[in-house]
């Protein structure tokens, strides 16, 4: 019968509930023999993984396997439960930022929520926010994203929300290109891969790994205020012309506008104490950046106090496409590109960076390069930046 565990088990990404074995007449003693066999493992009463494909798994892989196993114990169609926050996201393969392993979930019916080492049951949200993915109950992605910034921050919430949207954006820019034909230049319309928001490009397309991404708290986290803004002088500030602008045409598909429409509704029923942080987020989330370390860069570069636009295409003098940058700060000529964890190991693609960075200084723009371990150090990056404005405004003199 332990074969049949397997199968059945399988048969539903290598997840289930103790439940559902037992009505496929699989016997709660066969089940406990597979425990204790190790051949599977018990994630909370009875939430099972295969043990097998648990401990192959990275990190992030792990999180939605317990995420999926605890939805088919508790958030199943016909439970008062629904997995919310990071673990919706993580199930629906949208970013999410954080070292919390816990499986987050909701009530739908009114009732009071727990918290205990494996699972974090929120207040209660109405049915009307639940979706049905794979068996599952989970709450709609907008809300889940905003859940994320009132219980773990802004710059959580912003990656959150930032793949929400970009999602979103991306389904209407397809919806376009479906009704149009597809566009001829593909330097305008990267492909986007939705299981993890980020573009197909090893330049963008850092692995969401809670190991690279460690949580930030207040200790962590640039003071938001004008002590830390250097001043922005426009006599100093070279004008930015016609040869960058957004990349995308359009952002105001319906899939956005869906977005945009849950995200109003969540606020107008309030975060209650979170709800100012939450509101920040709103304003700040932008579906342009294209991954989480994008999303995560852009917003300590505004807590460090420069505006900046993510995913601007530079031009020559001569209209032809140069390159399309990660962030360019509003009110200097300097370029932030955020590398990740690649490493570049074929000469041609190292060459090719070079060459590309080359043609964005002969533009006349100064570039600062961040990786990951950047991102925890914000006096390091103003310090990186603050420079690239002095050679900068040096230039443009």
């Amino acid at each position: 019968m332990s074969g049949e565990i397997e199968v059945l088990l399988t048969a539903r990404g290598g997840v289930g509930s103790a439940r559902a074995l037992m009505a496929a007449g699989v016997s709660r003693r066969i089940i406990e023999a597979a425990v204790r066999r190790r051949l599977v493992t018990r994630i909370r009463q009875d939430a099972l993984v295969l043990t097998a494909l648990r401990e192959a798994a990275t990190p992030w892989e792990r999180r939605v396997l317990d995420a999926r196993a605890v939805g088919h114990s508790l958030a199943r169609p016909d439970s008062h439960h629904a997995l919310s926050h990071t673990s919706s996201l993580a199930v629906l393969g949208l970013p999410y930022y954080g070292r919390d392993s816990l499986v987050h979930l909701v009530r739908t019916d009114g009732q009071r929520g727990r918290r205990d080492a494996t699972v974090w049951v929120h207040r209660p949200v109405d049915p009307s926010w639940v979706v049905e993915e794979e068996e599952l109950r989970l709450v709609e992605p907008a809300l889940a994203a905003l859940q994320v910034a009132a219980t773990h921050g802004a710059e959580a919430g912003i990656v959150a929300l930032d793949g929400v949207l970009r999602q979103a954006e991306e389904a209407d820019l397809a919806a376009t290109q479906e009704h149009n034909g597809p566009a001829l230049d593909n330097r305008h319309a990267p492909a986007l891969d939705n299981r993890h928001g980020t573009a197909l490009d090893n330049r963008h397309a850092p692995a969401l790994d809670n190991r690279h991404a460690p949580a930030l708290d207040n200790r962590h986290a640039p003071a938001l205020d004008n002590r830390h803004a250097p001043a922005l002088d426009n006599r100093h500030a070279p004008a930015l012309d016609n040869r960058h602008g957004p990349a995308r045409d359009s952002r105001h598909g319906p899939a956005r506008e869906r977005v945009v429409e849950l995200t109003e509704r969540a606020l107008a029923e309030g975060f209650g104490s979170a709800t100012h942080t939450v509101r920040e987020v709103v304003a700040a989330a932008d579906g342009r950046s294209e991954s989480t370390g994008e999303s995560r860069t852009r917003w300590l570069v505004r807590a460090l106090g420069w505006a900046c636009t993510p995913q601007v295409e530079l031009r020559d003098e001569h209209g032809q496409f140069v390159a399309r940058v990660d962030l360019l700060l509003d009110d200097w000529r300097v370029v932030i590109e955020f590398d990740g964890a690649v490493k570049y190991t074929d000469p041609a693609v190292v060459f090719a960076e070079k060459d590309r960075e080359r043609r964005i200084r002969d533009l006349g723009y100064e570039v600062v390069r961040l990786r990951w371990a950047d991102l925890d150090r914000p006096a390091y990056v103003r310090q990186l930046i603050l420079k690239a404005i002095a050679r900068a405004g040096a230039s443009a003199a």
